[in-house]
């Protein structure tokens, strides 16, 4: 398995690695990711691969590149999944001597607006920076990723069925394991709290590429509410890197609200997610942790399609956008629509900027107390 160590592309991927145990049960699983919290305590702790194999392909030379692959050559895979952020091109000669190569293969559609040329430097650029060239010379059993969107866990059990495995609409959605230890630290860290009536809060960091962050001051006037108005108990999760948003969220709350972001590991925020009443995010890997968890969230959306990367199960999971028509704007990280929307080029960035406090706090309560 060729997989990418971001938290929601892990989590949905996981049921790929549940299928793979359920069909071949005989078969030895090896994760490939770049370093993380990800490969190093979610995929270990879920037990659904025999190792997991560490390589950094951001930003490395090509004599490291060969290196790696001379590495993964020498273990002599029989077959390979490859997941949609995984760059087939990095992995060229590792794909290239496995007999089944199995990964998706997107369509790449230029902007209707462009004309003959420049529909052909698009395509060329496109192709080449997403490395969709190497994916359709490499791969011998392609999974086509059409124009409109599909939810990801659906998307990648397609990967299984190009395997033979047959269909696959039956099969459970991701499991999220939680150690013993984990939820003990999670019992230690919340004792002082009723179970159920706290909202986990995922500000996300402000620099998202993707600019799908709400920001977090907004969130700290929705917590103070949350607190003041509806007796809930919000708290923040996360990473080291989202402590000036953490900072910003208490100052526009006006009180100390708890925080364990970069204070804990990957699997003991899960245990902490796992109490919750409710979380709140945008849409992130931990917003899908909830999901999988079975806590009901509230995810805010922007230039990202809920279709695509929110719920694969409704029940209990909202979901809150403006009406402004250019969103969602990313598909795959490219252009979509008619008139070639681009998230990056964006001048105003309104999908998010128009969501409320007033407006998200009613969703909260709705979805607090309806859960």
């Amino acid at each position: 398995m060729l997989g990418y160590a971001a938290v929601g592309d892990a989590i949905f991927f996981l049921p790929v690695l549940a299928g793979l145990r359920r069909l071949y049960p005989e078969s030895r699983v090896t994760f490939l990711a770049n370093p993380s919290p990800v490969s190093l305590e979610l995929i270990p702790a879920s037990g659904l691969a025999d190792d997991v194999e560490l390589a950094r392909w951001e930003g490395v030379d090509e004599a490291e590149r060969r290196r790696v692959n001379a590495r993964l050559l020498d273990r002599g895979f029989d077959g390979v999944l490859l997941s949609l952020s995984s760059p087939a091109h990095f992995f060229r000669e590792t794909l290239a001597a496995a007999r089944v190569r199995v990964g998706h293969c997107v369509r790449l559609c230029p902007p209707d607006r462009l004309g003959a040329v420049a529909r052909s430097l698009w395509l060329a650029k496109r192709a080449l920076v997403t490395g969709e060239v190497s994916r359709r010379l490499l791969l011998n059993r392609k999974v086509r990723v059409g124009p409109g969107p599909e939810n990801a866990v659906r998307r990648n059990l397609r990967l299984l069925e190009a395997l033979g495995a047959g269909p696959t609409e039956g099969f459970a959605g991701p499991e999220l394991p939680i150690p013993a230890g984990a939820r003990a630290f999670a019992a230690q860290a919340l004792k002082d709290r009723p179970r159920h009536a706290l909202v986990g809060v995922h500000l996300g960091a402000p620099d998202n590429p993707y600019h799908k962050i709400w920001p977090a001051e907004r969130f700290g006037a929705v917590c103070r509410r949350l607190r003041d108005e509806a007796g809930a108990e919000p708290f923040f999760v996360g990473g080291p890197e989202e402590a000036k948003a953490v900072a910003a969220a208490r100052a526009a709350a006006g009180f100390e609200i708890p925080s364990w972001a970069g204070r804990c590991r990957l699997v003991e925020t899960f245990a902490l997610l796992e109490r919750c009443g409710l979380f709140l995010s945008n849409d992130t890997g931990l917003a899908k942790a909830a999901m999988a968890l079975r806590v009901p969230t509230l995810t805010l959306w922007g230039p990202t399609d809920p279709v695509e990367l929110g719920a694969w199960e409704p029940v209990g999971h909202r979901d809150l956008r403006s009406s402004i028509p250019c969103s969602p704007c990313v598909r795959l990280g490219m252009p979509r629509g008619r008139k070639g929307i681009d998230y990056t080029d964006c001048v105003h960035h309104r999908c998010l900027g128009e969501l409320g406090e007033g407006e998200v706090f009613q969703a909260a309560v709705r979805a607090y107390r309806g859960r």
